[in-house]
């Protein structure tokens, strides 16, 4: 080995003997730098939390509550019974509305009699009139011969007959309307009796999916309202894991890429993933609430801090015996890389 060579290592070995301190502090940063880019190889993140697909459940109809079928907290699969919204009055005017249409039903055929009886009256005067002016235009051009007195009575009872003829025809033509209004009534009575009959089918709230049934704190009894929250309802089918990355990170990610995450709550447990969407896009447009104008938000001085963005990670594996809960916090590393090395220079060249 050549001696200056060695006198230098030799020199470097008693300056680090002589600085213990420094030594160490050295080695510490060196060691922490190390598994930073080691940490950073692949896109990770500590920003990340559990989610699921959450249903607000609801009254779809007006009433107090009769029958309460689960428990907070339970686990229930699909079509499964949740409440029930007092049935009597949506049952009483589902029956009345179905006597209503069986009464417009017999009124529509009764209608039809008189209809029938109608045209046979129009039929029977049409004749009638046919004959008067048959009579009454002979005696015209008989009038040199017969008197008179004759033919002005044939004339006024062709001119009754043709108002009776008229008369008769205007009788069926409000038959007529009377049973096309008829027939509009049932159909009304018909599409009152089918939402009456779903207002009655709504009084029972089902699960639409398996799931958790989550802050419920009701009784039997309680007044319910269409549309206000009762409790929530999540749907255990698919969990997913909302993890917000930096931007420098996520050049490479990638719809369909794996993922492992790691939850708080099982320490040292992997759970499999893959990327199912990653929202490229937040809002940092800021507006002022007084004049409408556009704000330019204050950043840091001295350093730009990149953005985060939302990155959805599918959970495709959930170990036996394991329960995800919504909002949990949980570590993301996505399979590719993140090109830490390069994002360093990048940043460091920056500045």
């Amino acid at each position: 080995m050549p001696t200056g060579h060695f006198n230098f290592a030799s020199a470097l070995f008693k300056f680090f003997k002589r600085n213990i301190v420094l030594s160490i502090t050295l080695i510490i940063v060196i060691i922490i730098i190390g598994y930073s880019f080691w940490l950073n190889r692949k896109p990770f993140t500590q920003n990340a939390f559990v989610e699921a697909n959450v249903r607000v459940v609801s009254a779809y109809v007006p009433g107090y509550i009769t029958d309460i079928y689960v428990k907070n907290n339970e686990v229930v699969p699909t079509k499964t019974k949740l409440l029930t919204v007092f049935q009597e009055p949506y049952r009483l005017t589902l029956q009345q509305l179905t006597k209503d249409l069986e009464s417009a039903k017999y009124n529509a055929e009764a209608l039809l009699h008189t209809i029938t009886v109608a045209k046979m009256k129009v039929k029977q005067i049409e004749l009638e009139y046919k004959n008067t002016k048959y009579l009454s235009d002979q005696s015209e051009k008989l009038d040199n011969v017969l008197a008179k007195k004759e033919v002005i009575t044939e004339l006024a009872t062709k001119n009754e007959a043709f108002e009776s003829l008229k008369m008769a025809k205007e009788e069926l033509t409000i038959k007529e309307l009377e049973y096309k209004q008829t027939l509009a009534h049932i159909q009304s009575l018909e599409a009152q009796g089918a939402n009456a009959a779903l207002n009655l089918k709504l009084t029972t709230i089902y699960s639409e999916t398996s799931g958790i049934v989550n802050n419920m704190h009701l009784s039997v009894g309680t007044y319910v309202q269409p549309g206000s929250p009762l409790f929530a309802f999540i749907d255990n089918s698919s969990w997913w894991v909302q993890a917000n990355f930096s931007e420098t990170q996520l050049s490479k990610v990638k719809k369909g890429m794996k993922a492992k995450v790691w939850l708080w709550q099982y320490p040292g447990v992997v759970f499999k993933g893959v990327v199912s969407d990653a929202n490229w896009g937040v809002n940092r447009n800021i507006g002022s609430q007084a004049t409408g104008m556009s704000e330019v938000q204050k950043e840091n001085q001295w350093f730009m801090l990149p953005q985060r963005f939302p990155v959805q990670i599918l959970i495709t594996d959930i170990p036996k015996g394991y329960k995800l809960h919504s909002g949990g916090s949980a570590y993301v590393q996505i399979e590719t890389s993140a090109h830490p090395i390069r994002q360093f220079f990048w940043r460091l060249f920056q500045l």
